[in-house]
């Protein structure tokens, strides 16, 4: 086992975390900044504000839904659906006390 490359990929695992948390806290002073205005091109890049809908569904349709749900399971469990494998590499990082 080479112990460096694990410490390595951790520090730049961190590192990220560290800078998108510091990102995410100018994202309000950007948007304040930018008043009415959509975007905003700059020397460095293109600023724009998005915007997502998110949905909030019928009793009726959630419950068909929950029975969805019940049948994919059902299906799993006994064979007729087929799984797809695919790995992946995952990283928690030991918080310090």
């Amino acid at each position: 086992m080479n112990k460096q490359i694990y410490q390595q990929y951790a520090k730049i695992k961190n590192q990220i975390k560290a800078l998108e948390a510091e990102a995410k806290e100018l994202e309000p002073q950007i948007v304040e900044d930018m008043g009415e205005v959509k975007s905003i091109a700059t020397t460095i890049g293109l600023f724009f504000i998005t915007c997502r809908k998110s949905w909030t569904y019928s009793q009726a349709l959630n419950e068909l839904a929950t029975g969805l749900k019940i049948k994919q399971i059902m299906e799993q469990s006994n064979g007729t659906a087929k799984a797809k494998e695919s790995q992946s590499l995952t990283f928690k990082a030991i918080k310090a006390k």
